[in-house]
């Protein structure tokens, strides 16, 4: 066999053994890969003279509402970079986290509930076990603990209480 006619078998030896492989591993059409999306933020009531900002993937890794000089005024969604899943739901004030903001690990499981009044802990305090049972209970006044924090094991059942006054522990 002359050297031209051994290379031509072994180039067409070598593309029938090509499309063998391209039927065994590609049983269609080869779709190209499609791009990775960003979950579209939530749509949001914004209270009138705010427009909604944002979404997963914003500078922000949020969507809330914003006046026009910037200050978040109302409700505002925090996202987990990457996954796009809500982390916290809340509501800003003039630029401050008020009212009751809830918080989620990436699977959507409610990690705390926390109370705000002008960005400051003020209200009730919750912490939750996995299975949803609480963890952790206490009030918060002006940033400071005040009156009882209880804490709770995986059952519900109350293994330590705490009195607290003006953030410092009374009793134990």
């Amino acid at each position: 066999m002359n050297t031209r006619l051994f290379v031509a078998v072994l180039l067409m030896a070598g593309s029938a053994l090509a499309q063998v492989r391209t039927t065994i591993t590609t049983p269609g059409p080869v779709m190209p890969p499609r791009p990775l999306s960003t979950p579209a933020p939530d749509k949001l009531q914004c209270p009138q003279g705010t427009r909604q900002v944002g979404g997963p993937g914003s500078r922000f890794e949020g969507t809330g509402c914003a006046k026009a000089n910037g200050a978040f005024d109302g409700p505002y969604v925090v996202y987990w970079p990457g996954s796009g899943a809500r982390q916290a739901i809340g509501q800003y004030a003039d630029g401050l986290r008020t009212g009751k903001w809830v918080y989620f690990d990436e699977k959507g499981v409610k990690l705390y509930d926390y109370e705000f009044k002008a960005d400051d802990y003020d209200g009730l305090h919750v912490e939750y076990w996995p299975n949803g049972q609480k963890k952790l209970e206490e009030t918060w006044v002006r940033g400071l603990r005040q009156g009882a924090q209880r804490t709770f094991d995986p059952a519900g059942r109350l293994t330590a209480e705490v009195q607290y006054a003006a953030g410092r522990a009374v009793t134990q």
